[in-house]
């Protein structure tokens, strides 16, 4: 007998990203007294400019990494996993080119990150991690998506039993990636509403 399981879900919560500590660099000039003031305008504005690419340098490491050595720190902030480096995978979230990233640790985590596009590349908003087993499977996850502030979207997903077909997200049939040995599913779905999920059961 082929019935129907109805699984309504509620918002999990992201996880920000610990960045490392950065500190901007004390610059240092010596003057020297005989050159007059007429010189300071141009000393001033060097060390300005200095400033600014050091700065923006030191911005652009801190925000704009690959994922992979985003997703191998968040893996090691928690209990000290590591990747699997050959099963991530790059989705993309919405019409701003934002991005949901997967890829999962080697004792079996999934880390979801999301990332929003940003001018130079892509800043990473907050992350996910959901275990995989049997006391998982069938169990969906919903995640909110903003983009400066305002929801965009929600994306829900969650891990298949062997050999199971797709479910239904809000009557759509969901999309299924194989990933790490593990079969997952997942959608984009509307922000105004919760999400329900539905399985065939025998």
């Amino acid at each position: 007998m082929i019935g129907i399981l109805i699984i309504p879900i509620q918002l999990s919560s992201l996880t920000a990203e610990q960045s490392p500590t950065t500190r901007r660099p004390i610059l240092e000039q010596t003057i020297n007294p005989r050159t007059g003031k007429k010189h300071w305008p141009a000393i001033i504005s060097s060390l300005l400019l200095l400033s600014f690419i050091l700065s923006g340098s030191v911005f652009l490491l801190v925000h704009y990494r690959d994922p992979q050595t985003t997703m191998a720190r968040i893996a090691m902030q928690n209990d000290h996993q590591t990747i699997d480096a050959k099963s991530i995978v790059t989705l993309s979230a919405d019409q701003n080119h934002d991005q949901v990233v997967l890829d999962y640790t080697k004792n079996n985590h999934l880390i979801v990150q999301f990332q929003q596009r940003v001018f130079g590349g892509y800043v990473t908003m907050g992350y996910h991690m959901s275990a995989v087993s049997a006391h998982t499977l069938n169990r969906p996850y919903q995640l909110e998506n903003k983009v400066a502030g305002r929801p965009i979207n929600n994306f829900v997903y969650g891990f298949l039993k062997p050999k199971q077909t797709a479910p239904t997200i809000n009557g759509k049939s969901a999309t299924v990636i194989s990933q790490h040995g593990q079969r997952l599913f997942y959608a984009f779905t509307s922000p105004t509403k919760s999400a329900q999920v539905q399985f065939q059961t025998k």
